[in-house]
This record gives structure tokens, C-alpha cells and sequence, in this order.
């Protein structure tokens, strides 16, 4: 009692050793598939590497973060654009490609990087206690509901149930997530 390491430890093993609720899969039943790894690896190596390319109005917008991923940028020209840039990314739609590329393929370096963005961006954008995060100026649309209905729809459900079993997420990001 009152330690809060070994509660994230059993917690995480309660976790893993769960067989239901599935999400369409498990990840103790991974489908190792270069074949269909393939498909989901270009994406996945840019996410890892912290690149991400948006097409807005025909032109490829790429932005390579160095270090941490800034949740708040909005690197494209012209009010209507820059929303939808941030927008997009604060959905976590590349989160995907990583947990298929894992899935497929075997390769830890997808959880890793998807272990390692998850819990930035939750560390990085504190749910709103007050407001519905719809509306600046608190910020970065993170938690527009639009997006935060997206994450928890699917995206983030999918990413667990492929990825929960890997060495790279760790029972204190399993309790966080």
C-alpha cells in the first residue's frame, strides 16, 4: 500500500494478462507479415524519425522535428492552413503506421518511438479542466473534440491492443496511456 512503482507494475500485468476486451486483435496473437509490413513502413520510419508530411491545397507541407516533437506547431502559411496542420497531427493519425509497422514486421524501433511520442504528448497537453480545449487560447487543439474523438475512437485503442505487449511500453506508460 502507497506504492505507487508496484501498483504501475501489477497494473501492467493485469493489463497483459487480460484476454478481452480485443480490439479486432490482440497483441499476444501478433501476425508477423513483411509482406504487409511493407505498406505501413515508409510512413512509420518518417513518424520515428519525427518527420511529417501534410498536403494542403496540392503542396506537401514537411516539417523534421529535431529533439522533441513540438504538439503546438503550425508550420504552413496562411490562417486557414495552419490549423489543420496541428490539427491533424494532434490526432495522432501517424501513431497508426508505427503499431502496424511493429505489428507486421516485429521490429521494436516502431514502439519505441510510439512508447516515446504517446507519453510526450500526454506529458505535453494536460487535459483542460475547465474548457473543452475547442477554443484558443489554450493553445495547441489538442484536445478539440473532434480530434480527442478521433484519438479515442480509434486510434489510440488500435495502438494499444497491437503495441501492449512490447518490452518498449513500459508499465508506468501502459498506467499513464
Amino acid at each position: 500500500q502507497g506504492d505507487l512503482l508496484q501498483a504501475k507494475k501489477a497494473f501492467g500485468a493485469y493489463l497483459r494478462a487480460r484476454t478481452y476486451p480485443r480490439f479486432g486483435y490482440h497483441w499476444n496473437q501478433k501476425e508477423i507479415d513483411l509482406s504487409k509490413a511493407k505498406a505501413y513502413l515508409p510512413k512509420a520510419d518518417d513518424a520515428v524519425a519525427k518527420k511529417f508530411t501534410r498536403v494542403f491545397a496540392n503542396k506537401p507541407w514537411t516539417v523534421q522535428f529535431d529533439g522533441e516533437i513540438d504538439w503546438a506547431a503550425t508550420p504552413t502559411e496562411g490562417e486557414g492552413y495552419a490549423a489543420d496542420w496541428n490539427t491533424i497531427l494532434n490526432r495522432h493519425i501517424h501513431f497508426t503506421d508505427l503499431a502496424r509497422a511493429y505489428w507486421f514486421s516485429g521490429r521494436e524501433e516502431y514502439t519505441e518511438a510510439l512508447a516515446e511520442q504517446w507519453v510526450h504528448w500526454i506529458r505535453s497537453n494536460l487535459r483542460p479542466l475547465i474548457k473543452s480545449g475547442n477554443v484558443p487560447p489554450d493553445g495547441n487543439y489538442a484536445w478539440q473534440t473532434l480530434s480527442t474523438g478521433v484519438r479515442l475512437a480509434s486510434i489510440w485503442p488500435e495502438c494499444w491492443f497491437r503495441c501492449a505487449g512490447s518490452a518498449s511500453l513500459a508499465d508506468e506508460d501502459l498506467a499513464l496511456i
